[in-house]
């Protein structure tokens, strides 16, 4: 898997989950936290191989990918 993440404040963690699209519960969770290569940077270049077990049933699925960064909103001086 390979994206470009344009992030607004440093990253926190990236999560991706890939799960059946119609009725089944099959799911594959990763998550990339504060003990990655991905942590506190603003932008990143992510690429990571995902295992798909031989047991992943056949069919349509979804994937999601996030990234969360913190965030602080502090009052502006005039």
């Amino acid at each position: 898997m390979e994206a470009e993440i344009v992030a607004e404040a440093k990253i926190a963690e990236i999560s991706v989950v890939i799960h059946q699209e119609e009725g089944g519960s099959f799911e594959i969770t990763k998550t990339y936290g504060a003990d990655s290569k991905y942590y506190a940077l603003k932008n990143a270049d992510f690429h990571e191989h995902i295992d798909v077990p031989a047991t992943a049933p056949l069919g349509g699925y979804h994937l999601h990918l996030t990234a969360e960064a913190e965030l602080e909103i502090i009052a502006e001086d005039e």
